[in-house]
């Protein structure tokens, strides 16, 4: 929705907030709270103010988006470390990887629902290896 029309429905009471997922209408927008809608938008969304996001990638990368809510200053360099644990996670739908990413690191993800599948061999692949490379898999069951 572009943002005029957003800022109309901001005007409706128990509207309260939006979750962007479209990088070219990210923008604060009066009368409404701001939420990522995409992994790689919570540090901008942070720095204009928003709210905070509605993220697949926190389930496994939690502490990392706490940060950057907690640590402004370091808020691009985190965002950038990210980048590529984002570009693992995308190889699946978001579904797919979240469940995949939180069983490889010993968390009860389960198996998605129709009409999803779970990740076959090669997106757990890549999942795992961007897992390992920060020291995830199996932290829970340790």
């Amino acid at each position: 929705m572009p943002n005029d029309l957003l800022a109309e429905l901001g005007q409706i009471e128990n509207i309260v907030g939006v979750k962007q997922s479209n990088e070219d209408n990210v923008a604060m927008i009066d009368g409404l709270q701001l939420y990522a809608g995409n992994d790689d938008l919570f540090g901008p969304v942070l720095d204009l103010g928003g709210s905070g996001g509605i993220l697949t990638g926190s389930h496994a990368l939690g502490p990392e988006f706490r940060r950057m809510v907690n640590e402004p200053e370091n808020r691009d360099a985190i965002h950038a470390s990210l980048l590529p644990a984002f570009d693992a996670l995308a190889v699946a739908p978001a579904a797919s990887a979240c469940k995949a990413a939180l069983n490889l690191m010993g968390l009860p993800g389960g198996h998605v629902r129709l009409p999803y599948v779970d990740c076959d061999e090669s997106e757990t692949a890549t999942i795992r290896a961007m897992l390992e490379e920060r020291g995830l898999v199996g932290v829970a069951a340790s």
